[in-house]
């Protein structure tokens, strides 16, 4: 073979169609959007994903709010009576103090006013524990701050010491809160 015929049997190399390189940089366009929009779906995931747990924060938020004004609605209705009952706790006391005063003499007068006194002093002990108001036991009980306000100290070498051993104004809880603790003599050794 000549050397001319070699050089026409070697190829050269082809160059790309216009076409060709046309599709090409629309391949790569397009390849470059979906990139962008694939970017942009994770973007609006991650958005989403922080505005859902945004939404249940603050409906859990909502639902301690509801929460917590029924409980003090609840607690308004329990304890909105606590002033008028330390007002009448006074009362109580005169009548119970009144009562233990003395024998009540032959006559059916004083008899009849006792009795009546006696009468009003039950409705008022019904209406308080109507009301929730319940008394605090504190004879021979243990000395507790929460229920009890010493006011003195006795020596009393058969009793415990900081065992109540006089009650000199009984206390009353309402609703399981005190209202009022009991003044209390504390047996000492």
């Amino acid at each position: 073979m000549s050397k001319k015929e070699v050089k026409s049997t070697t190829k050269k190399p082809k160059t790309k169609s216009k076409k060709a390189v046309k599709s090409d940089f629309e391949l790569n366009e397009l390849q470059a959007q979906v990139l962008s929009l694939t970017k942009e779906n994770d973007d609006l995931k991650k958005e989403m994903d922080e505005f859902k747990d945004q939404s249940l924060r603050a409906l859990a938020e909502l639902e301690n709010v509801k929460r917590r004004k029924e409980q003090e609605k609840v607690d308004a209705i329990k304890f909105g009576n606590e002033r008028l009952i330390l007002d009448l706790l006074p009362i109580l006391d005169a009548f119970q103090l009144a009562m233990s005063q003395g024998d009540v003499s032959e006559s059916k007068d004083v008899v009849a006013v006792v009795s009546g006194f006696e009468m009003i002093q039950k409705q008022l002990e019904q209406f308080l524990e109507k009301s929730g108001v319940v008394r605090i036991n504190a004879i021979d009980q243990p000395f507790d701050p929460n229920l009890h306000q010493g006011i003195s100290q006795e020596s009393h070498p058969d009793k415990d010491v900081n065992t109540i051993v006089k009650e000199m104004q009984p206390g009353y809880t309402l609703n399981d809160r005190v209202i009022r603790p009991s003044m209390v003599v504390v047996s000492t050794k």
